[in-house]
């Protein structure tokens, strides 16, 4: 069987021609394959749910908000009544006023001072209390069945009710208010006995017989 005679290229140069054009797309294949595998890593590596912070349009600096919790208020009970020193004080002219509320406090387990008398008269029942002993102050007052705004820091030491604290926390000065509450009267009431004498009218009836 005789043999075909092979191919040559052409003498033209449309061979060479051809593998550069061929070689072109494989290299430009690539470079597309390329870059769509960086896109597909970048894609991957990127977080999810990433926040970025917008700027404020002019410079781009952050703008970063911080939000603080409003502290939550607390209210503490106050001191049991035995680590709380009272001082009664009588203001007014009522004996035993001042006396009858120490009896009252002693009895809910005060630690309670003599009574004194102080310097002038007051006009109206006040409690005072000495710096941190606001609550034990209207506890008192409560337990003297006294409002609430009867209840007042303890004033400048020219200004006190008492010559003396005795270290008492919590003063209790009695007005006239709370004397007439308690305490021994220094007014007498005499009830008058008045006596009515009804007379009575006495009538005489003379009859004179005549003789016929």
């Amino acid at each position: 069987m005789p043999l075909k005679p092979g191919r040559h290229a052409a003498e033209d140069g449309s061979f060479g021609r051809s593998a550069g054009m061929a070689a072109g797309r494989a290299a430009a294949v690539l470079v597309v394959a390329v870059v769509i595998g960086i896109l597909l890593l970048n894609k991957v590596d990127d977080p999810p749910g990433r926040q970025v912070s917008a700027g404020d349009g002019e410079n781009g600096t952050e703008e970063t908000t911080t939000t603080v919790p409003e502290p939550v208020p607390t209210t503490l009970p106050p001191r049991p009544p035995g680590e709380v020193k009272v001082l009664s004080a009588n203001g007014t002219k009522v004996n035993g006023a001042a006396a009858k509320a120490r009896d009252e406090l002693k009895a809910l387990g005060y630690n309670v001072l003599s009574p004194i008398e102080t310097k002038r008269p007051v006009e109206t029942s006040v409690v005072f209390f000495a710096p941190g002993f606001d609550r034990e102050a209207q506890a008192v007052a409560q337990a003297l069945k006294l409002p609430p705004t009867s209840v007042q820091p303890l004033p400048a030491a020219d200004a006190l009710p008492v010559s003396d604290l005795r270290g008492a926390n919590v003063v209790a000065v009695v007005g006239p208010d709370r004397g007439r509450q308690g305490g021994a009267s220094s007014t007498t009431t005499t009830a008058r006995k008045t006596t009515t004498t009804a007379k009575k009218p006495t009538s005489t009836t003379s009859t004179t017989a005549k003789a016929g």
